[in-house]
C-alpha cells in the first residue's frame, strides 16, 4: 500500500474507532484515566475482530482449491489474532487515555494532548500498513512501551487520587469493625469506602447512607445524634 492510502485509512479507521467509545464519554462515573485506556484497548479490539472476519472471508474466496482455502484462511486468521493485540487496541488505548486524562470526572476536552495522541496512533497505523514488513516490528515495541508507560502513570494517579480522599479500592478486605471504628460505610453502588462526614461517594457520585441498624442505633434521622452520611 502506497503510503497516501494508508495514511487515510489510518485516520478514517482512527476516527471510526473512537465511536465505539463515544457514548461514555459523558457518563462521569468512569473519571480516571485507566478507565478510558481500558475502553479504548476494548474497542480497538473489537474493531480488529471485525476487520479480522473480512480478511477471513478474503482470503478464503481468493483460494484456488478447498484445501489452499483452509490453510490461507487460517494463516491470515492466526497472524491477525496476535497483531492485533499490538495495533489496534494499542493505538486507540493512547487515544482514550489522553481523552480520559484531561475529561476527569467533567464533559470531554479535545485538547492539544487528545490532538497528539491521535497524530501518534494514526502515523503508527500509516506506518504499520504502508510497509509491514519493515515497520511492524518497530511500531510494536513503540505503541506497547507508550502504553505501559502511560498505563503505569494512570494506575499511581488512581492511587493517589484514592489515597488523597481516604478511599479504599472497592473488594479491600475491611471488617465491619474496622468501618465502624472509622465512621465510614461502602458505597452502594461501587463498593468504594467514604471519608468519615462525606455525603456522596467521590468515586461515582452516589449518595452515601448508614446501614439500618447504625441509623436505629442513633434513633433515626430525627434523633439526638447525627448521621454522617444521608441521602438528602
Amino acid at each position: 500500500m502506497d503510503f497516501g492510502p494508508a495514511l487515510l485509512t489510518a485516520t478514517i479507521e482512527e476516527t471510526a474507532k473512537l465511536f465505539g467509545v463515544v457514548w461514555l464519554l459523558w457518563r462521569r462515573r468512569y473519571r480516571f484515566e485507566l478507565d478510558g485506556i481500558v475502553f479504548g484497548v476494548a474497542a480497538g479490539l473489537w474493531f480488529a475482530g471485525i476487520e479480522d472476519i473480512v480478511y477471513a472471508y478474503s482470503a478464503l474466496g481468493s483460494a484456488d482449491s478447498p484445501e489452499s482455502a483452509v490453510s490461507s484462511t487460517l494463516g491470515v486468521v492466526w497472524l491477525r489474532l496476535v497483531t492485533s493485540f499490538f495495533g489496534h487496541g494499542v493505538w486507540t488505548g493512547l487515544i482514550c487515555a489522553a481523552i480520559w486524562r484531561g475529561k476527569g470526572g467533567g464533559a470531554p476536552r479535545w485538547d492539544w494532548e487528545v490532538v497528539r495522541a491521535f497524530a501518534l496512533a494514526v502515523l503508527l497505523h500509516t506506518l504499520w500498513d504502508w510497509a509491514p514488513e519493515v515497520f511492524i516490528l518497530p511500531v510494536s515495541l513503540v505503541g506497547t512501551l507508550l502504553l505501559r508507560e502511560r498505563i503505569q502513570r494512570a494506575s499511581e494517579s488512581e492511587q493517589q487520587a484514592l489515597a488523597t480522599l481516604g478511599l479504599a479500592r472497592p473488594g479491600e478486605a475491611l471488617t465491619a469493625e474496622g468501618l465502624a471504628e472509622r465512621g465510614s460505610w461502602p458505597c452502594p453502588r461501587c463498593g468504594a469506602v467514604a471519608v468519615p462526614g462525606t455525603l456522596y461517594c467521590a468515586r461515582c457520585g452516589a449518595a452515601l447512607t448508614a446501614p439500618a441498624d447504625e441509623t436505629d442505633a442513633l434513633g433515626g434521622a430525627d434523633g439526638p445524634g447525627r448521621l454522617p452520611y444521608s441521602s438528602e
